[in-house]
């Protein structure tokens, strides 16, 4: 009788921690938000909350890798007066800051050795020359995941970037670009050495 008895026991406290378990499952949103807070969450919930907290945001996490990994454009100027250019430039200037800067710093493109022709290059890392280069970099910041650039604004940004590299980096103006590329890459030789080397060699 006694064994008997204590089989049901058993029985009843094996459906009682099953019903426990089972209703732990149905709480409530609030009520697992104040388990969450109080620690007090089932263990499968406390996984799924850890998941979710795991999610990346890939715009947020492409600047953080941006600061973490510095070029020498990124210590130039992360503005350029835009007096005279036309106006799908212009307009593509302001989509440039207002988009491209989600990811990265403005001066990087800014100041940037890229220029958009089919001249010479004699200096890949003061001038490079190359016949849509910026198309091809925007092309592929679009792929990336988070980009909120639509295609009539990277037409905008590709002739901004194109134009603005030939105003401010031939004709006229290329000795005072070549000057100022030259003391951004100096500067950033002595601050971050060894980025320096793995970015531009010796």
């Amino acid at each position: 009788m006694r064994t008997k008895s204590l089989i049901i026991a058993a029985l009843c406290a094996v459906a009682v921690g099953c019903a426990n378990r089972a209703s732990e499952g149905k709480k409530l949103p609030l009520e697992l938000a104040q388990m969450a807070k109080n620690g007090t969450l089932p263990y499968a919930q406390k996984e799924t909350s850890a998941a979710a907290g795991a999610a990346v945001d890939p715009v947020k996490a492409a600047l953080e890798q941006s600061l973490k990994e510095p070029y020498a454009n990124d210590f130039g100027p992360e503005s350029v007066s835009i007096a005279g250019y036309p106006a799908k430039e212009q307009e593509g200037y302001k989509n440039f800051l207002a988009k491209c800067t989600q990811c990265h710093s403005a001066a990087r493109p800014l100041n940037a050795q890229y220029i958009d022709d089919n001249a010479a290059t004699t200096d890949k890392w003061v001038s490079h020359h190359e016949s849509g280069v910026w198309k091809r970099f925007v092309k592929r910041m679009m792929a990336k995941p988070g980009c909120a650039v639509t295609p009539e604004e990277a037409g905008g940004i590709v002739a901004f970037l194109v134009h603005d590299s030939k105003v401010r980096k031939t004709g006229a103006n290329a000795a005072a670009w070549k000057a100022r590329r030259k003391k951004l890459l100096a500067d950033f030789k002595k601050k971050h050495p060894k980025r320096y080397t793995l970015l531009y060699g010796n």
